[in-house]
């Protein structure tokens, strides 16, 4: 899964939305990488429902964010205590 522009309250739907359509299609996946190297913004409510996505993902099957850009990732470590066990 590939993560491009924003992701603020505005982007939180479609976000659940792909990870629902995600699922339905293949419902037993092993492995998930979320890319977010194109992603240049998300505030605390985006990182919070990429971590739902990720939970959401990780209850069947492995999950993986790489490419956090240093803005996002000041949101990730500023929220650090919303993702216990999550490796950004």
């Amino acid at each position: 899964m590939v993560l491009v522009g924003q992701l603020g309250c505005a982007g939180i739907a479609t976000l659940h939305s792909s990870v629902e359509a995600m699922l339905s299609v293949q419902p037993q996946l092993e492995r998930v990488v979320i890319d977010v190297c194109d992603l240049s913004f998300a505030d605390f409510f985006g990182v919070r429902a990429l971590v739902s996505s990720c939970e959401r993902l990780g209850a069947m099957s492995e999950v993986r964010v790489c490419g956090l850009r240093a803005g996002v990732r000041q949101i990730v470590d500023l929220a650090h205590s919303s993702f216990p066990g999550r490796r950004f």
